[in-house]
């Protein structure tokens, strides 16, 4: 134990010296998460209940990402709206826009 400490620590200490910066996130509040995730939805034509959304979110504990890769398990196999969406193309394209959706949430 002591050994793996002290191989941590010298570590850091090595990433800090190379001029790597630490970068630490607040976590999204449920209401954010939420709001997040049902937009996600809308964007990407996912039919999901608001109560599981709202699990979902509730899960997540403040981490985005792991809201939005939530939500896009659960969406594999569901019915999905929108034109195209019927056939197995139209479906991985709109499994497509849901991941472009993610994308464009992290960046906000």
């Amino acid at each position: 134990m002591i050994s793996d400490s002290l191989w941590l620590q010298e570590l850091l200490a090595a990433i800090n010296a190379a001029g790597a910066a630490h970068i630490s996130f607040n976590p999204v509040t449920k209401a954010n998460m939420d709001k997040a995730l049902q937009q996600a939805c809308a964007e990407s034509g996912v039919q999901l209940p608001g109560e599981v959304v709202t699990g979902i979110a509730d899960s997540a504990s403040g981490d985005l990402r792991n809201g939005l890769q939530t939500l896009q398990l659960a969406s594999v196999g569901l019915p999905l709206e929108g034109k195209g969406t019927k056939t197995s193309k139209g479906k991985a394209r709109a499994l497509s826009m849901l991941a472009m959706c993610v994308c464009t949430l992290y960046k906000r």
